[in-house]
């Protein structure tokens, strides 16, 4: 098992001891949060849905892709 001093080694080899990295994360986490609310916003217009179950810790993957289309039915 390693050790702290060892753990802080590999984690300032990824450079996770400076805030850039943390910054660029944060950045990247609003961009795609945008870009996913922009397809469902997308897919409700065409009126399809997308089927899923979720919990907090982990994704279902449905299908081949990671959304599961259908036409709605009206």
């Amino acid at each position: 098992m390693p050790r702290v001093g060892e753990l802080l080694d590999i984690e300032k080899e990824y450079g996770l001891d400076r805030m850039g990295v943390y910054s660029r994360f944060q950045e990247q986490a609003i961009r795609i949060k945008h870009e996913l609310l922009s397809l469902f916003i997308q897919i409700k217009r065409e009126g399809k849905t997308i089927a899923g179950y979720g919990a907090p810790a982990y994704f279902v993957q449905l299908g081949e892709n990671r959304w599961m289309l259908s036409e709605s039915e009206s």
